[in-house]
């Protein structure tokens, strides 16, 4: 019964990873907002600045899901997202998580209009 439980709480946990998902939020700066809290407009000019000195990027969807902004290959997403701080995007990709740790595998994203 017990490995039971388990089992179906480890399948709990994997329902839409690996499949591709579209979400709405804000790109931002991973440090600035873990540290410190900050997005919005008020912290655009600070989070695209940190981006642009490679700062990690993250993602805060419009649920309050905090996600690591990963591209589809190992390179920055930097430039990808340069100048979108703070501005409202759709972004396109894949969930994962590892060691507690989500993140999003971006295949695409724009800002809202």
């Amino acid at each position: 019964m017990k490995k039971s439980l388990i089992a179906l709480f480890f399948a709990a946990t994997l329902i839409g990873q690996g499949r591709e998902v579209t979400l709405k939020g804000e790109v931002l700066d991973q440090h600035c907002f873990i540290i410190n809290h900050g997005h919005g407009l008020d912290h655009a000019g600070c989070s695209n600045a940190c981006i642009s000195r490679n700062v990690s990027v993250g993602f805060l969807a419009d649920d309050g899901q905090f996600y690591l902004l990963l591209g589809e290959t190992m390179f920055s997403v930097k430039d990808q997202v340069a100048g979108m701080a703070g501005k409202h995007a759709t972004v396109t990709g894949v969930i994962t998580e590892r060691g507690g740790v989500k993140a999003f595998q971006m295949k695409k994203i724009e800002v809202d209009q």
